[in-house]
């Protein structure tokens, strides 16, 4: 019964991260139409395939390391990437590949063009919001292993919340997307550019150099005061819970978001299985 369960979890999260492997072919897609236009030489070509490679490699680590630790293996071939593309963190190499590539070669006016354009400043935002929402796991895993449940609710509730934004964002730009959706031509569409562009931006500036939630940034000073002392970050996180003014509705605000958030990966699985039916019946 272990073995049939540890199955369908695999299956199930297969089917969670292709959407996200689904995406990444669209920006493929993209940015093979921008070559066309661009012309590069084949050493260029070869080049900027290696690097669509790498930014599909580098989403399914990113996904992994959502849902669990990286394995040694795993953590050694994603710091590869990382020393690669002179990164800290995985969506911030997966920033610097497309950069990279718009930098080079996309210089044109087409939608596509300007498309691929949203599609980093997506991944700039993506590096703040990352970085934020893995703090937050972090405290709230620490949290929860002290029993410290009124932070850990406090921490899991500011995640939610950040990955529920994340994720409508994706949805934003998928909906702009005009490599799937055919029905965009090059005047109207930059109405949809100057909207989707504004939006992001707007969330970029949510995020100080201290970080985005007062709950993380409050934490990482107190870890910083400590030195790396875990016992003292330890009692810390106990008086933080037993002392500090929680919301009364936290659980409320937590059962939506939890819903919420399972919304977004229900409809995503749909959509794929949507998908697969619509291709078999091709």
């Amino acid at each position: 019964m272990r073995v049939w369960s540890m199955f369908k979890e695999n299956i199930r999260s297969f089917r969670a991260i292709q959407p996200l492997l689904n995406e990444i072919d669209i920006v493929r897609k993209g940015v093979n139409l921008v070559l066309k236009m661009a012309k590069p030489n084949a050493e260029q070509k070869a080049e900027v395939k290696d690097q669509l490679r790498d930014l599909r490699s580098l989403a399914m680590l990113g996904f992994s390391q959502q849902s669990y630790d990286l394995s040694p293996a795993q953590t050694y071939k994603l710091q590869g990437y990382l020393k690669m593309y002179q990164a800290q963190t995985g969506p911030e190499a997966m920033r610097n590949i497309l950069r990279g590539i718009n930098e080079q070669f996309n210089h044109g006016d087409t939608p596509v063009a300007k498309w691929l354009r949203l599609v980093e400043k997506l991944y700039d935002y993506k590096v703040k919001s990352q970085a934020e929402i893995v703090g937050l796991r972090d405290l709230e895993k620490q949290a929860r292993g002290l029993q410290a449940e009124r932070l850990a609710a406090a921490a899991e509730k500011a995640r939610l919340s950040l990955e529920i934004e994340e994720e409508k964002l994706c949805i934003l730009l998928k909906d702009a997307d005009p490599v799937k959706n055919k029905d965009f031509v090059a005047p109207d569409y930059d109405k949809t550019y100057e909207l989707v562009s504004k939006v992001i931006n707007e969330k970029i500036t949510l995020y100080p150099q201290g970080g985005r939630t007062p709950l993380l940034y409050a934490f990482r000073r107190f870890v910083k005061d400590c030195g790396g002392d875990q016992e003292r970050i330890n009692k810390g996180i106990l008086a933080a819970d037993k002392h500090g003014h929680w919301e009364i509705e936290i659980p409320q605000d937590l059962a939506k978001l939890r819903e919420e958030a399972q919304t977004f990966v229900t409809d995503r699985i749909v959509e794929l299985e949507k998908t697969e039916q619509e291709m078999g019946e091709r």
